[in-house]
């Protein structure tokens, strides 16, 4: 667990680094390898941390940035995960740290009859929401619906991409919060 907080905690300081200072400054964040415990979750550092990518993320400036990459690695990633996916069988998934993007999402929809999406950041969720909801404001994830539909074989890439969006919207049940810096990463139901 304390590995797994480390990447986390890395991870969430090169994002901050990013919203602080952009892209172009990432070698001025300090890699230093720590042990966390549940004492620095509580941490007026991990507040800190915590408050700046809630009040700071801007999911449309990552979906500009990060959602709409094409190339050989964004193949990859997503060959992989449908890779795994096909692997996975429930009845539930929980998304944990879904940001802006449903790509897990779609990708699980095959595989898993409820999917609950959540995240830190409102502005995230409400983005979430805005798709499910079909908002003409909503991002648009037919460009990845169709990249999936190509992988699970769909002859008409264009009528899959369609098919696997509703998919998705009507296996998702609910986006919720999760802080993942907490006891009790969720809220109990």
């Amino acid at each position: 667990v304390a590995s797994n907080m480390m990447s986390l905690r890395e991870a969430l300081k090169v994002t901050t680094a990013a919203l602080r200072l952009g892209s172009r400054h990432l070698k001025d964040v300090s890699y230093k390898m720590r042990s966390y415990s549940s004492d620095a979750l509580g941490s007026v550092e991990t507040q800190a941390l915590r408050d700046v990518y809630r009040d700071k993320f801007l999911p449309r400036t990552y979906m500009d940035t990060y959602g709409r990459l094409f190339g050989k690695l964004d193949t990859f990633q997503v060959e992989e995960l449908h890779r795994m996916f096909q692997t996975a069988e429930g009845e539930t998934l929980l998304d944990v740290g879904s940001g802006p993007m449903i790509v897990n999402a779609l990708l699980a929809s095959s595989r898993f009859k409820h999917i609950v999406l959540s995240d830190l950041v409102e502005n995230n969720r409400l983005e979430l929401n805005k798709w499910l909801k079909k908002d003409e404001d909503a991002i648009d994830w037919t460009f990845r619906a169709e990249m999936i539909a190509a992988l699970e074989g769909y002859g008409d890439v264009k009528k899959g991409a369609l098919e696997i969006l509703e998919r998705t919207r009507s296996a998702i049940r609910k986006v919720i919060p999760c802080d993942v810096l907490k006891p009790g990463v969720l809220p109990e139901e």
